[in-house]
């Protein structure tokens, strides 16, 4: 059965607020006891989901509410045993089961009887409840049996169907046989006044008979009937809650041909939601329902109380809950929504996920664009991510689907650099959805950045272990913690996102250029563990690390973006520029190259990299860069030679500051580094004195002519008062 649009935060939420009215009317008007509790009972409760998503809603405002003091408890019923059980052994429900507002009953809808709860062994049955009963029932009367009739010339016809199948010696529980099955229709007529041993029942026949001709009528038989039982155990006392596909008017019901019924994995009939208003009308009580006849999913308030028709709290909790903007225009507007979230930002990302009641299935679809934005994400935003997070968590009710939001929020979180808290997450994703090699490599990643040395080795046995491919990835971690290399140590905990939080003034600048190159140099981690994924040919490796996109650095007004875009950089020019400033920013970022090679005890050749006097990190060299950018493609090295010669941006413009020594040695070794002037500029954001552009450096003239026979033009640029000197970059 579909179950996102009954079963999602919002409609929950929505179903709330209008309960919440409903109690309210009853304590204005004096209908409870406040000595008993308020049932609350959900028909074909299923796996449970909207049950603990509405509880969660509702004692949001339960508990700030003027009915606090009143005890509620919520009934969760099924045919099926094992639904129940699941239910019960949830661990979400646990503690509304151990406090008592959570129970559950077996409820047959075709014979109702008296409801047994399973947890307390308290049997609850007509005349025994002295407050109203509030029933809950979405998507459950589409699937219970119902009566066909065909009404023409005021003559009420009974429906008959036979249903066949070409299958050899079907097996009626199958549900494969469902596409199989052929259906044929047979009438005869009947009398309206006597087809039902209920004499309601046979005044609502008539009355259909005498208002409407020549159309096929769904009479929802078996609902009308539990209808009776819950009137007789709510003592005429209920508000029932119901939202289906169905008909709300009594013109949806004119000049319908035979339509058969749904399949979806089980059946289903739409529901004559107009069959049942009339049926609470005739008894004295109220309908509400949503007035827009194109909502594909009808939302009904059936009130009755004999004693009362002052309605007003639910009445107005209804229309700001569901009429004007409730579960259909939400479910319509998330499908147009989810099409596309590559140009969300993250405030409006947070928006929607507060509107949508902190809805997972929502945030599955804009993690994408969520990991990309919290790669440049500020303070206050990871503060927010976090918060989100862990809203969309506590919202969450798991029932076995393939999608792991435990390991999703981790690897979010851990892009965050909140390795304590990813660390959490990946735990809860062991528990609730099995134990997978990448859940304990990416947990032994973050043991190591945490520096939790021991927690972090066996993580990894324990990946190996499940998926022995992950071997040499395993071992690269291993070998970098036996090097005693630095690692990443995160932040852990919220007092440390927040510049605010540490008591000091960072300059503007710095703040800015700080913000640009940490989003920078996390892309560049990003390519360098795809890289080495690639490289050694592990599973779920990119095809292409260099396609991975960089950070978005638009217009802002720091040295860095200004000399990406004065000099046109492309993201492989940016990846050597960030590999030449890590020593300097983060060194930690680069250990991963301090693997080693089995087969030769020692580092990898391939990798470059020298070893500094007074640095203990990896220095990388020309060689290191090819590495990153070709992956030991010669093709793609040869073509990435061209920035390291000298008419390129790199030396033109005096960026990279390289010292290729004497012929003794490959050019491939010489170490990158940055211009003096130029790491000075991003480190601090500041511009260095009399550097306000970018310019190439000046190159001398061999033209064989004396200096006072060189004529120039008026135009021409004098970049340098002495020919033939390096020229010095100007960045601006």
């Amino acid at each position: 059965m579909p179950s996102y649009i009954t079963s999602n935060p919002f409609t929950a939420g929505a179903y709330a607020r209008v309960v919440s009215g409903y109690l309210l009317d009853l304590l204005r008007n004096g209908k409870i006891n406040p000595d008993q509790p308020v049932y609350m009972m959900e028909l074909g409760t299923g796996s449970g989901c909207f049950a603990y998503r509405f509880l969660e809603r509702f004692l949001e405002i339960y508990r700030h509410s003027l009915f606090k003091d009143i005890t509620v408890k919520y009934i969760a019923t099924d045919f099926i045993e094992e639904n129940l059980d699941f239910i019960m052994n949830h661990f979400k429900m646990q503690d509304y089961i151990e406090t008592g507002i959570l129970d559950t009953a077996c409820f047959d809808v075709q014979h109702p009887a008296p409801l047994k709860l399973r947890h307390n062994n308290k049997t609850l049955g007509p005349g025994q409840l002295k407050n109203p009963v509030i029933i809950l029932a979405n998507y459950f009367f589409d699937s219970i049996p119902q009566d066909d009739f065909y009404i023409e010339n005021n003559k009420l016809n009974e429906v008959l169907y036979t249903l066949r199948t070409s299958v050899p010696h079907p097996d009626p529980d199958d549900p494969a046989l469902l596409p199989h099955i052929e259906k044929s229709t047979t009438i005869r007529e009947v009398q309206p006044t006597h087809y039902y041993d209920d004499p309601d029942l046979g005044a609502l026949l008539e009355y259909y008979c005498q208002n409407l001709d020549d159309t096929v009528l769904q009479f929802p038989c078996t609902a009308l009937e539990c209808l009776q039982y819950l009137r007789r155990l709510s003592s005429h006392r209920l508000l029932l809650l119901s939202g289906d596909k169905g008909y709300i008017r009594e013109q949806d019901l004119a000049h319908r041909e035979f339509t058969g019924f749904r399949m979806h994995g089980s059946f289903s009939l739409k529901v004559n939601y107009h069959a049942i208003g009339q049926y609470i009308e005739q008894a004295g009580g109220r309908v509400l329902h949503t007035s827009h006849p194109d909502a594909s999913f009808k939302v009904c308030a059936f009130l009755l109380d004999n004693t009362t028709d002052d309605w007003v709290e639910t009445h107005q909790a209804f229309m700001e809950a569901i009429e004007h903007g409730g579960p259909d225009d939400f479910f319509r507007v998330k499908k147009g929504l989810e099409k596309d979230f590559s140009h969300w930002t993250l405030e409006q990302l947070f928006g929607l996920m507060r509107l949508s009641g902190w809805d997972s299935n929502i945030f599955i679809r804009c993690q994408p664009r969520l990991k990309e934005l919290a790669k440049n994400a500020s303070g206050k935003e990871k503060k927010e991510l976090l918060r989100t997070v862990n809203h969309v968590w506590d919202t969450h009710y798991p029932i076995g689907e393939d999608r792991d939001l435990a390991a999703c929020i981790a690897e979010l979180l851990s892009i965050l650099a909140l390795d304590k808290e990813a660390l959490d997450y990946y735990q809860l994703s062991l528990r609730h959805y099995g134990e997978k090699a990448e859940t304990f490599y990416y947990m032994g990643l973050c043991c190591y950045r945490l520096g939790r040395r021991e927690e972090a080795e066996e993580c990894l046995r324990r990946a190996r272990k499940l998926d022995p491919q992950l071997q040499d990835l395993c071992d690269t971690q291993i070998t970098l913690q036996e090097k005693n290399c630095r690692l990443e140590q995160p932040a852990s905990h919220l007092d440390m996102i927040n510049k605010e939080d540490t008591g000091m003034n960072i300059p503007e600048s710095i703040e800015r250029s700080g913000s640009v190159l940490a989003a920078e140099l996390d892309w560049l981690r990003t390519v360098l563990e795809a890289r080495f994924l690639n490289y050694f040919q592990e599973k779920g490796a990119a095809a292409d690390p260099l396609k991975i996109p960089p950070p978005e650095l638009g217009e802002d007004d720091c040295p860095y973006v200004r000399l990406v875009n004065r000099c046109n950089l492309s993201p492989a020019e940016r990846l050597v520029l960030m590999l030449a400033l890590a020593p300097d920013i983060k060194p930690e970022v680069l250990d991963v190259f301090f693997s080693l090679n089995k087969e030769s005890d020692r580092g990898y050749s391939e990798f470059g990299g020298v070893c500094g006097n007074r640095h203990s990190g990896f220095i990388p060299t020309i060689e290191t860069a090819y590495f990153l950018l070709s992956g030991g493609s010669i093709p793609l090295r040869l073509y990435y030679a061209r920035f390291f010669d000298n008419n390129h941006t790199f030396r033109r413009f005096n960026i990279l500051d390289l010292d290729y020594g004497d012929n003794s040695e490959p050019m491939a070794g010489t170490p990158l580094r940055l211009d003096k002037d130029v790491l000075d500029m991003l480190i601090t954001g500041i511009m260095p004195n009399n550097k306000t552009s970018v310019e190439p450096r000046a190159e001398q003239l061999n033209t064989g002519a004396a200096p006072e026979d060189l004529v120039f033009s008026p135009q021409t640029p004098q970049r340098s008062e002495q020919p033939g000197e390096p020229g010095t970059a100007r960045i601006g």
